[in-house]
């Protein structure tokens, strides 16, 4: 499947345009200055409570809205062209950088662990000269990968976004979806 590499990305980049979100009404957005909810927990687990000040979200918040409804990656990743594909990951690497430097401070290292995954990701398709076959081949062949990619640390951050989007920015989806 040629989508592979946006799949994993685009799922992350806010959980907005993967997972679908808001409705465009900001009258039903929770107060941006605090949230609170529940972690999911894995099997055996209890959930693990979090709560955000939403200190700095507002310019945050704005940038995750626009994202969620106006989704910049649209087309992204469709193409089998490697020079595409190539040119596609740099505005995507781009974008995920914005983000990451727009993060409030209580989530900052949550974005940024994931970035630095998708990083990775990027990675193994230079190494494959951006060939999606090349590519997908690696990803199934390469289990150290495939286990960094479900690494606890990383889905709890992912949850931590996710829990952050909702409870602090009104914008709804699970990145784990």
């Amino acid at each position: 499947m040629r989508t592979s590499a946006a799949s994993i990305g685009l799922a992350w980049i806010f959980g907005l345009a993967a997972c679908g979100g808001s409705t465009g009404d900001d009258s039903s957005s929770p107060d941006p200055t605090v949230g609170s909810g529940a972690i999911e927990a894995g099997p055996g687990q209890a959930p693990t409570s979090v709560t955000f000040s939403g200190a700095g979200s507002g310019d945050f918040c704005a940038m995750a809205r626009e994202l969620d409804q106006n989704d910049p990656t649209a087309g992204m990743f469709e193409s089998d062209d490697p020079a595409t594909l190539e040119a596609d990951w740099a505005s995507y690497e781009q974008l995920i950088g914005e983000v990451v430097a727009a993060a409030p401070g209580e989530i900052k290292s949550d974005f940024q662990s994931m970035s630095d995954a998708l990083s990775r990701v990027g990675e193994v398709y230079a190494e494959v000269d951006w060939d999606p076959a090349a590519f997908n081949e690696r990803i199934s062949s390469d289990p150290e990968l495939a286990t960094s990619m479900n690494d606890p640390a990383l889905q709890e951050s992912s949850l931590r976004i996710d829990a952050y989007l909702q409870d602090v920015c009104g914008i709804g989806g699970q990145l784990s979806e």
